[in-house]
């Protein structure tokens, strides 16, 4: 605080004023701290307390604009007296540049170099030397120019007997002082010449260091940090900068900076715009790497604009870059994900606290996190409850959205994770509406009355996407004269709950629909309609759709029970060339009335070819040799095909290209859908989305929409033929 603050502060206060209020030019005063008297014990700890503010773990970029800005506000003052070129100590190539110099190499480097911490100018430039930051041409020149500019300035003093640093102008005075320096007789020409001559020398050095936009030792401001630092940045100056780094939409770009600048009411602090600026060339990087330049950078700064802990995130950032990075790509990748994030900022603790790139967890470990808060929240209600668990949903989607963006987690893994968060979504859902009730969740229901929640299609395959539906039917047991009106309730409850719209989103959406009769019949039946309608009304198709049927939550005896007569009706016998015939013409009343016509080879899930195309064979092939083979029973479609590799009943050529096409389809569906959380399947007609897209999947150069087609459309057509002799045999 200068002249009005204390003039002895304790050191926690110090320690807490450096801390919150310190700024670049208080760091380079205190590179020079040293103990001189009184308690050595105290004068070693504020030396150890202040080196944590001093040297920064980060490349300090910003402390170069700083320094600068200090030395263009000297330079307008001595100007406005005259003196810049007078001034041994302020002016242009004097004592302060050198000494500027050396201070701004060790505020960037000494944080990681510990041997760079040191007082003494000459000895600091000495290891600037052998570290080779800076050319050993330019360091000779600083060296011998200061210790001359020193020896003027102490001769001036001692001339005068007073404190200055400005040369005379008198001759006869520069005439005593050259003397005085030991420049023989006559020689004031030869003093000025020599001084000129080393002050240009420096002042080159310090225009190339401050100002050279040209890096030539990694140590000069990037022009990055300025788009944070310099108050006249405009979009026509910075368009060339962002066009480098990807944006398409620069205004938009622009606009996204300025407002990282803070708004005019509520400008940043000196010491969060400087921790900004040091990120600028790293959040660009990042930013360039990602999807969508354009949409990582407005969902970065929305985040932001939410938290009043700006500095906090930028310390984060600064010493954990992978935490920037993954939140970048998260940002480019999906827009649902990060509205997660954004409107619950908490969940970031979760990206910092844990090592989520490396864990997968199992359901069982979920539903025992998701139960360790149910201590916490005893009377939390059914509203706080289900909050809650939506919160708990999200988290964990952000975190296998990270896995599965930044590659940690193949497409399998990641189908597996989000099958496994809905299997556990949904067990605590239906204990916590049982328990509401009456009991646990596996207990038997009232009166004796048993409930299963088996599911179908890709949630029974464990290989749900983003943004899919929970296929599932109910099935309960019930004694005789027992009464199913509660377990109705129970089915109505799970989803309602489950499909409600709250401030936290939904947990899923819940689609009966593969039960008998459909819409039309009842929400949940009696395993013993289940065998009835089995031996007398299913259909061929539900034998393809019934292969999928898994347990996920309820009575485990019951489920179990229902998984062996799901089997007994589905692999009851092999079908027969008619049954793979009305099994083609099922697929392609699919292909003619699902897909709009200007679709037709651009559907990832329905085209010919595409992923229903591949999951048909597996079903087809189950359906022949399940009923001799229980190893072929899987609910799983890649891991089907590889056991129908295995058995024989596949060839190792068509298994190879199948598993290659379906990862690739099945990626691209993903990719598709984790920026929306939709459930989308057609690949977008317009380049600038097609591109986007590509960027998701991989894909790198300038023509990567047209690659992505090309690369699509051999997938299909290679599963095309496959299914062609699938279904021809």
């Amino acid at each position: 605080d200068g002249k009005v603050g204390a003039l002895a502060r304790s050191l926690k206060n110090t320690e807490i004023y450096y801390e919150s209020w310190g700024e670049t030019w208080e760091r380079q005063a205190l590179i020079k701290a040293r103990f001189c008297a009184g308690r050595e014990g105290v004068g070693r700890r504020f030396e150890d307390m202040i080196e944590p503010f001093i040297y920064r773990k980060y490349l300090d970029y910003a402390a170069i604009s700083e320094i600068k800005h200090t030395k263009e506000r000297i330079d307008e003052k001595i100007g406005a007296r005259g003196e810049k070129f007078k001034q041994v100590k302020l002016g242009h190539g004097g004592i302060r540049e050198i000494e500027f110099i050396v201070q701004a190499l060790q505020l960037i480097y000494a944080g990681k170099n510990r041997d760079l911490r040191e007082k003494n100018t000459v000895k600091v430039l000495h290891k600037l030397n052998n570290y080779n930051y800076l050319k050993n041409k330019d360091i000779n020149i600083l060296i011998s120019g200061y210790k001359f500019l020193r020896k003027v300035e102490h001769r001036l003093q001692m001339l005068y007997e007073f404190q200055t640093h400005t040369l005379p102008k008198d001759k006869t005075e520069i005439l005593k002082l050259a003397k005085r320096l030991g420049y023989k007789g006559d020689k004031v020409d030869l003093f000025e010449k020599h001084y000129k001559k080393i002050t240009k020398d420096v002042r080159k050095i310090f225009e190339d260091f401050f100002y050279e936009e040209k890096k030539t030792k990694g140590h000069t401001m990037p022009v990055e940090a300025n788009l944070i630092l310099l108050l006249d940045v405009t979009i026509d100056g910075v368009r060339p900068l962002l066009t480098k780094y990807s944006f398409l939409d620069i205004e938009r770009a622009y606009k996204n900076i300025m407002r990282l600048r803070g708004k005019e009411e509520a400008p940043l602090t000196v010491k969060t715009k400087n921790l900004l600026s040091n990120l600028m060339p790293s959040l660009l990087s990042f930013i360039s790497k990602s999807p969508d330049s354009d949409t990582a950078l407005n969902n970065f700064e929305r985040f932001l604009s939410k938290t009043n802990m700006k500095e906090a995130y930028f310390k984060v950032f600064s010493q954990h870059p992978y935490i920037l990075e993954l939140l970048v790509m998260l940002f480019g990748s999906s827009e649902f994900l990060s509205n997660i994030l954004i409107k619950s900022p908490e969940l970031f603790d979760g990206l910092v606290a844990t090592d989520i790139l490396n864990v997968m967890k199992t359901k069982e470990q979920m539903i025992d996190e998701f139960r360790k808060g149910e201590e916490r929240d005893a009377d939390e209600g059914a509203a706080g409850f289900l909050n809650r668990l939506r919160r708990y949903k999200n988290g964990e989607l952000i975190r296998i959205g990270i896995r599965d963006i930044l590659n940690f987690a193949d497409i399998e893994t990641t189908f597996q994770e989000l099958s496994d968060l809905a299997d556990a979504v949904i067990q605590v859902l239906l204990g916590y509406l049982y328990n509401a009730s009456r009991g646990e969740v596996t207990s038997p229901l009232h009166g004796g009355v048993r409930l299963a929640i088996i599911g179908l299609g890709k949630f029974g395959g464990r290989e749900i996407g983003y943004g899919s539906d929970l296929d599932i039917i109910f099935v309960y047991s019930i004694p005789e004269g027992g009464n199913p009106l509660h377990v109705f309730k129970l089915c109505e409850g799970i989803i309602d709950a489950s499909s409600a719209m709250t401030e936290e989103g939904i947990l899923y959406k819940i689609d009966p629909r593969l039960r008998p009769l459909g819409k039309d019949g009842p929400l949940a039946m009696d395993i013993d309609a289940y065998k009835r309608y089995f031996k007398e009304w299913a259909q061929l198709w539900e034998r393809q759709a019934y292969i999928k049927a898994r347990y996920i939550a309820g009575d485990a005896e019951l489920a179990d029970d229902f998984i062996k007569l799901t089997h007994g009706f589905v692999y009851s016998s092999p079908i027969t060339d008619d049954d793979v015939a009305e099994i083609g013409r099922i697929r392609n009343r699919m292909i003619n009335e699902l897909i709009e016509p200007l679709n037709k080879d651009r559907h990832i899930k329905l085209s010919a070819g595409g992923i229903v195309d591949i999951e048909f064979i597996t079903q087809i092939l189950q359906l022949k040799y399940g009923y001799a083979d229980k190893d072929i029973r899987d609910t799983n479609t890649s891991n089907a095909l590889k056991t129908l590799k295995e058995k024989g009943c596949l060839s190792e050529i068509d298994y190879s290209k199948l598993i290659d096409a379906y990862y690739f389809l099945r990626t691209l569906e993903s990719r598709l859908r984790i920026v929306e959380d939709t459930s989308l399947d057609i690949l977008p007609a317009d380049d600038a989305s097609l591109e986007g897209l590509a960027r998701r999947m991989g894909y790198r150069g300038k023509t990567i929409g047209n690659m992505l087609i090309k690369d699509f459309r051999l997938k299909i057509k290679t599963v095309r033929e496959i299914y062609g002799k699938i279904i021809r045999k």
